[in-house]
């Protein structure tokens, strides 16, 4: 582990929220092979949106009503039906996503280890402004997510603040894209590496350069490089929320 001596409150605040992450992926079988799918993101994607607000809360409480034959599981894919609606406790009542089209292909998602071209299914409908992909049932039945039943969080909210990174040669070395402090204001002298066997947190440790006054803690892209402990391997790199973070490999890998 790296990192520098001073102690602060958010520091120790985001190591918690971090052993809470790692918690949350002690089960993924890390050296199964082949390797399970992991996702960042959802297993569906309407690519260009919805053409009215009550057709994207359609959507988003699995109301979706297809006048075509679809595949077995697909709709479970796309988490709709009254199944999803009874375990989320969500109700709607303003209508129904219609579906009128749907074509077998493949579509770029992205998964932990960049995009990847994956069978999906191409959907249409009269509220959608362009197709809504959905990942193939016998695809996303390989793909791993953290368990629902796990420990609640060490704290209120949810912390999301990494964007992606991208892994050198070595295997080790990753440069790490997040959300952080305004330059001028915070730097990031230091990274803590919380290790797992079956995942890995990075830890941007701040330090404040800025003027007395008003600080800008937020809002700004920030990068960091740092050098892990060990080689990546099939480990995820989690956020502190337990969200996968999409590593890219160099090119020709």
């Amino acid at each position: 582990m790296s990192g520098v001596g001073t102690v602060n409150p958010r520091l120790e605040r985001e190591r918690q929220w971090a052993s809470w992450a790692l918690g949350r992926w002690a089960s993924f079988p890390v050296n199964q092979e082949p390797r399970p799918l992991v996702l960042v993101g959802p297993a569906a994607n309407p690519e260009e949106g919805f053409r009215s607000g009550p057709a994207k809360l359609a959507f988003l409480h699995g109301c979706v009503e297809p006048a075509v034959a679809l595949p077995p599981g697909l709709l479970d894919v796309l988490g709709a039906g009254e199944t999803r609606r009874a375990r989320s406790g969500q109700r709607h009542d303003r209508g129904t996503l219609l579906i009128t089209g749907a074509t077998k292909d493949h579509a770029a998602l992205a998964t932990d280890r960049g995009r990847r071209s994956l069978p999906a299914w191409r959907l249409t409908g009269p509220d959608l402004v362009g197709p809504l992909w959905v990942l193939g049932p016998a695809i996303a039945a390989t793909r791993w997510t953290p368990p629902e039943d796990g420990p609640p969080p060490p704290f209120q909210g949810a912390p999301h603040r990494a964007d992606r990174a991208t892994l050198g040669d070595d295997g080790r070395t990753l440069r790490f894209v997040f959300i952080g402090g305004a330059p001028g204001y915070i730097e990031y002298p230091a990274v803590e590496v919380i290790d797992g066997h079956q995942a890995v947190v990075l830890l941007p440790v701040e330090h404040d350069t800025g003027p007395p006054g008003l600080r800008a803690r937020s809002g700004s892209w920030r990068e960091v490089t740092v050098t892990l402990n060990r080689p990546l391997g099939h480990r995820v790199l989690v956020d502190l929320d337990a969200t996968p973070v999409m590593v890219q490999a160099p090119e020709g890998r």
